[in-house]
């Protein structure tokens, strides 16, 4: 998103919002959310498939709704193409292992998998927000806080939220439903998040290669090293970029922002910006309003509304700069064409001038 250059927090929590809504009316929602913002970011979304990056439309049939998972390979994936396949075909050899000895140690008396017994664990706490009201034997309607209501299928294990039809995990308005019938809710988990489906997924080993020193001689000339070229002065950044307005190392409120580190500098540079809002320059009266922030946010935002000083400072000066040029073009331009015509009456009263001279000296010959 932020290379098709959409960027800020506010698209950005947009965006998040169409990909995690699960129902097709909240997706919608989303979207209209994300035009109000920025039409030209829901162009550019609507020419994506839906199908690969929001969960409204991803199908129930994988019983997954992961969105992405690109971050086991943050270290390897700087390294050359070869040496990364290595560093990733490594990576899931031990992986594999530890999920082998850990199905070993929690497998005993336990039918599903511990991570899935919190998110079901958190579904039922979560349920006494909802009141089942029985249609039929299968069939429940669920009226939920805030005056959202669904309609769950317990003999086809759907709910019109679509979390259930996505994880195959029961969600707050099925459990609801389920503990209203007295149900157990494990019972009702797909066999896929079971300790021994678990084992058996891991059973499988990747085997262990032996270096390069052990391998056969080909005869054929060795490749030959990359070329990297030259390299760049400075230290190699290899941070990902973050959104527009934040930086994590300059931040000056990120230990007390509650919500993280974005956005508390979203938040700062949103106060510093409703200060300066309309003032071209800032007048005393924001720094006495600044007094009654604490801490460093007071030192951040007196910093935000100096810079605010320097660029307005600079903008007068630019434009007095570009006034004094336009006025020396015009005085030049002015006092050439003046020199001009001065020249040019000097020299038509020199011509008069020895016009009547020569008038005068003829009249004289003639008397003479």
């Amino acid at each position: 998103m932020q290379t098709a250059g959409f960027r800020g927090l506010a698209i950005k929590k947009a965006l998040w919002r169409a990909a995690k809504a699960t129902a097709f009316p909240d997706f919608k929602e989303a979207m209209k959310r994300v035009a109000d913002i920025d039409p030209k970011c829901k162009e550019w979304l609507e020419e994506k498939l839906a199908q690969q990056w929001s969960k409204s439309h991803f199908t129930t049939c994988v019983k997954s709704d992961m969105l992405l998972n690109n971050i086991c390979i943050l270290e390897s994936k700087q390294k050359p193409i070869l040496t990364m396949m290595e560093w990733v075909r490594q990576y899931l050899m031990s992986i594999l292992q530890e999920n082998r000895d850990m199905a070993e140690r929690k497998r005993e008396g336990k039918k599903i998998c511990p991570k899935i017994r919190i998110i079901v664990d958190s579904h039922e706490s979560k349920s006494c927000d909802c009141i089942p009201i029985k249609s039929t034997d299968w069939v429940y309607q669920l009226d939920c806080s805030g005056g959202d209501r669904h309609i769950v299928n317990m003999k086809d294990r759907t709910c019109r939220c679509k979390k259930w039809d996505l994880t195959e995990i029961p969600c707050k308005h099925a459990c609801s439903e389920l503990l209203a019938q007295g149900h157990q809710l494990v019972d009702f988990v797909d066999e896929c998040y079971s300790c021994e489906t678990y084992a058996n997924v891991y059973e499988v080993a990747i085997n262990p290669i032996s270096g390069p020193n052990l391998w056969d001689r080909t005869g054929y000339i060795p490749p030959l090293p990359p070329n990297f070229g030259k390299r760049k002065r400075g230290r190699p950044v290899r941070e990902r970029r973050m959104g527009a307005g934040h930086n994590q190392r300059t931040c000056e409120w990120k230990k007390l922002a509650k919500s993280g580190l974005q956005d508390g500098a979203f938040d700062m540079g949103a106060e510093a910006e409703e200060l300066t809002q309309g003032d071209e320059f800032p007048s005393a009266s924001l720094f006495s309003e600044s007094n009654n922030i604490k801490g460093s946010k007071k030192k951040a935002l007196r910093r935000l509304l100096l810079q605010h000083m320097v660029v307005a400072s600079f903008d007068l000066s630019a434009s007095f700069e570009l006034g004094f040029f336009a006025f020396f073009i015009f005085f030049s331009f002015a006092s050439r064409v003046i020199a001009l015509h001065v020249t040019s009456w000097f020299h038509l009263l020199v011509d008069l001038f020895n016009a009547t001279n020569q008038m005068a000296g003829d009249e004289e010959l003639s008397l003479c």
